[in-house]
């Protein structure tokens, strides 16, 4: 039980010695750092720079009497969520930095993910991360695991074109139904999420019904895979709208008139992709 113990706390960040000895004190009266250091066959100068360090991570406090100074253990839980504050903060701090670095190439590999967890963090990193405009194709399980994303990046002004199987509100964001509607997800008896980011990056998946097991998934930052996945989903999602709206001549000239195809200039990816391609690419 004991080594069980301090491999739980040696992953939380304490060293070897530091979580023996938060280990001893958690089950003693306060003791001297001579004291547990002959308790536990330790090195007292060893076991003084062990509570020093255990202290800075708030695990050890202090007391003295006439002669000595005193150790004591912070109870298990208090300690716990210190060490979580403490990390959550390092992750922020982390994230932060990170963000700086950016490759110095355009990787354009097409990865394959294994992991339903990874493949909802990724969508929801690139909802994060868009900038102008992000198309949508989800099935309803799966869009419940990125609708908060989804809000959010509607809330900082990207323009979300999006197709479900069932009747959807999201606030700033208007959604469009499939014909089909829910057929599809009987038919199919699964969940997809396919999704494209400014032209520039798309991920596209496939799970059980229950989202437990993922068949497959493929994201990429193709430039143009990306661009033609873009033009795809937004020709489909016209397609629903006009079915929508074939009695009212008037929306029919304004959906028309609206969708962002791959002719358009102001889709970053299709931009980066004629800057990398074409020689000329405002005559196109």
């Amino acid at each position: 039980m004991t080594d069980k113990i301090n491999q739980i706390l040696i992953s939380l960040g304490l060293n070897n010695l530091e979580a023996e000895v938060y280990a001893f004190l958690l089950t003693s009266e306060p003791q001297t750092a001579y004291r547990i250091g002959k308790k536990i066959g330790k090195s007292t100068a060893n076991v003084y720079k062990a509570i020093e360090a255990i202290a800075k991570k708030g695990g050890v406090v202090f007391t003295e009497n006439e002669k000595n100074r005193l150790c004591s253990a912070v109870p298990a839980k208090e300690f716990l969520s210190q060490l979580q504050q403490s990390f959550q903060s390092q992750i922020e701090q982390a994230e932060v930095a990170l963000s700086q670095l950016e490759p110095d190439y355009q990787d354009e590999s097409v990865y394959h993910i294994e992991s339903v967890s990874l493949t909802i963090a990724r969508s929801r990193s690139m909802l994060q991360q868009a900038k102008v405009i992000a198309v949508i194709d989800v099935f309803p399980l799966a869009l419940e695991n990125i609708r908060e994303s989804i809000i959010e990046a509607a809330e900082r002004g990207v323009e979300i074109h999006l197709q479900v199987y069932e009747t959807t509100v999201i606030p700033g964001v208007e959604a469009v139904r499939t014909t089909s509607g829910s057929d599809s997800v009987q038919h199919w008896q699964c969940q997809q999420l396919n999704i494209v980011v400014d032209g520039k990056e798309h991920l596209i998946a496939l799970f059980d019904l229950e989202m437990q097991e993922l068949y497959q998934a493929i994201w990429s930052r193709s430039l143009y895979v990306s661009c033609i996945l873009h033009a795809g989903l937004l020709h489909e999602q016209t397609l629903m709208r006009l079915y929508e709206a074939k009695e009212d001549h008037q929306m029919l000239k304004n959906i028309l008139s609206e969708p962002r195809f791959f002719r358009d200039k102001e889709i970053p990816g299709r931009k980066a992709l004629f800057d990398k391609f074409v020689s000329n690419p405002d005559e196109n």
